[in-house]
């Protein structure tokens, strides 16, 4: 039978990652502000075209991509056995 430090490791392990890539994002990604992106442009950007570039839109998608399939993770990890 599996422990609990066995079980809350990589959960943490993704939090953490999760942390580090929001920082890194927050540090490398502009505000749309500062530049000089409009807001409704960026809703819906067209098909291939980013508002803020393709390093930007890659951090970016990394870092939702975090927020997408780790809760099926997260429920699994935390479900009753």
């Amino acid at each position: 039978m599996p422990t609990t430090a066995e079980f809350l490791t990589p959960v943490l392990a993704l939090v953490c990652w999760t942390l580090v890539m929001w920082v890194w994002m927050y540090a490398t990604h502009p505000g749309m502000k500062q530049a000089g992106i409009d807001p409704q442009e960026a809703a819906y950007p067209a098909p291939g075209r980013t508002a803020c570039g393709p390093a930007c839109a890659r951090l970016a998608d990394n870092y939702n991509h975090l927020h997408e399939q780790p809760t099926i993770f997260y429920a699994l990890m935390f479900s009753p056995r």
